[in-house]
């Protein structure tokens, strides 16, 4: 695997983790305040967590697809 796609996987996996952490950070402070604005908040951040969840798995299937053709064409 090169390089290149190695740091590419690992910054769309830390990404990831960074906006799971911040989910949960939200969530126990909407629990803690229980203010309406605090859950409309978590709502906000589930909804781009899934998104970037579906962006990084795009990121990752494209990777693994590159070094899928590579191999059959070695072949």
């Amino acid at each position: 695997m090169r390089k290149r796609d190695r740091l590419q996987k690992k910054r769309a996996k830390v990404a990831l983790n960074k906006a799971i952490k911040k989910f949960r950070k939200a969530l126990q402070g909407a629990h803690a305040t229980g203010t309406p604005e605090a859950y409309f908040e978590i709502m906000a951040l589930n909804v781009l967590l899934q998104l970037q969840g579906l962006f990084v798995k795009a990121q990752l299937m494209s990777i693994a697809r590159r070094y899928k053709k590579e191999n059959r064409s070695k072949q």
